[in-house]
């Protein structure tokens, strides 16, 4: 898993201690059968004016190909919909047929466009409330 992420943790809770506490934050991934950690998530800050938050996760590549990142993706996106502020939320993925895209699509996320910004070959995708309330009515 890339340590780089622990880093800026660490950095946005050094700036903000309460972080931890608002629920907008890293999570570990614990598969209780083999007593592991097999990953890691969470938001890249609280939600923005407009009602969005950004999800990210990570599995451990020896746990890779199990439903775990889709699993973890669709409870961090349930959260954020128990918070009457979140509207909608984002993930990025590279661009093209690949995993990521995959636990997207499978999670409801839609795509929304290409990133503008310099990181190139970045997909934008996009789950909002009303989607995602729709899907839990046809599933339920």
């Amino acid at each position: 898993m890339h340590p780089e992420a622990y880093a800026s943790a660490m950095a946005m809770l050094k700036a903000n201690p309460l972080l931890a506490y608002s629920g907008w934050w890293l999570y570990l991934f614990l598969d209780p059968e083999r007593r592991a950690l097999v990953g890691c998530g969470g938001f890249k800050g609280g939600p923005t004016t407009e009602g969005v938050v950004e999800v990210g996760c990570e599995i451990a590549p020896a746990y890779r190909g199990r439903g775990l990142a889709t699993e973890a993706v669709l409870a961090l996106v349930r959260y954020a919909f128990t918070r009457p502020c979140v509207m909608a939320v984002e993930a990025h993925s590279l661009a093209g047929r690949n995993a990521q895209a995959r636990v997207l699509e499978k999670a409801g996320f839609g795509k929304v466009a290409r990133n503008n910004d310099r990181r190139n070959g970045v997909w934008r995708w996009r789950i909002t409330l009303d989607a995602y309330l729709g899907a839990q009515r046809r599933a339920g």
